[in-house]
């Protein structure tokens, strides 16, 4: 648990780096790997994972994001509330906005992200 209520739970074989000055503007980490975000919104500081060249931004949510090295592309998994995910570097027009129970993945050697809708289980 982060001093902000923030939840973060890292899978075997994961790096999440907690940035200098966490929560002083916008709350960063930097993920390689696989982790499952329980966020705390605040709209004054933003709680963004940078992962294999990607940028996912809470909008008040639990999701998870998968970057391994080893893999094509960064994902993304919406349980509850929003997120976005772009490119790193990238402005906002060119973000994703996600819901609950959506995945998007973002190739690492495209532009173009693929959303589509999971349906939970019953």
């Amino acid at each position: 648990d982060l001093h902000d209520g923030t939840r973060i739970t890292v899978a075997p074989g994961s790096k999440l780096t907690i940035a200098a000055g966490y929560g002083d503007g916008e709350r960063r980490v930097e993920l390689s790997g696989e982790a499952w975000f329980e966020v705390t919104h605040d709209d004054s500081h933003p709680f963004r994972v940078y992962a294999g060249g990607t940028m996912t931004e809470d909008l008040g949510t639990e999701f998870g994001v998968r970057a391994f090295a080893s893999e094509p592309a960064v994902r993304l998994v919406v349980l509850s509330g929003s997120a976005s995910l772009r490119r790193e570097g990238a402005d906002d027009s060119a973000a994703a906005t996600l819901g609950a129970n959506d995945l998007a993945t973002l190739a690492t050697d495209a532009a173009t992200i693929c959303r589509e809708t999971c349906r939970p289980r019953k």
